[in-house]
């Protein structure tokens, strides 16, 4: 989940090389967690 709430997907469907580098040049805050409930948690303890 983004610090903004959305979550985001772990499958980017990468299969050239082309596209791991791209995909490997952006940085993104996240958090991971067991499941959305807790992510929304822990988002609203940092975020706020």
């Amino acid at each position: 989940m983004s610090l903004d709430g959305r979550p985001l997907p772990l499958d980017y469907r990468l299969s050239q090389l082309d596209d791991i580098a791209e995909a490997m040049s952006t940085r993104r805050t996240f958090i991971a967690a067991g499941a959305s409930e807790l992510a929304a948690d822990l988002v609203s303890l940092l975020v706020h």
